[in-house]
């Protein structure tokens, strides 16, 4: 994960097995812009809160097969499809975001 504008909190939290109720707290973190992390781990979960708009690129490898059985997901939370006008903005801006990166 890089995080390209904005800043939000994180807490980072770890499993001792894949079907245990809540993952125990390791870490509370506030990261902002430039900030890069890994998510490597099958046990281990996150939380974020942003405190400001944010803007991150995430990159994902394959489905972990046997994910821990709460493990959370945006099913069921109502979201909608963005338009094409709301998706066509996010994509400049995170372009935009993207190129001012690599200029660092």
């Amino acid at each position: 994960m890089l995080i390209l504008s904005g800043q939000y909190d994180m807490t980072v939290a770890r499993a001792s097995d894949l079907s245990s109720s809540e993952p125990d707290s390791v870490i509370d973190l506030t990261l902002s812009r430039g900030s890069v992390y890994h998510m490597h781990d099958l046990h281990t979960w996150h939380q974020v809160i942003p405190r400001t708009r944010c803007y991150s690129l995430m990159v994902n490898g394959p489905r972990w097969e046997n994910a821990h059985r709460r493990a959370p997901s945006t099913s069921g939370k109502g979201l909608e499809p963005m338009s094409d006008r709301e998706l066509a903005e996010h994509l400049a801006k995170c372009r935009e975001l993207i190129g001012e990166y690599l200029q660092i």
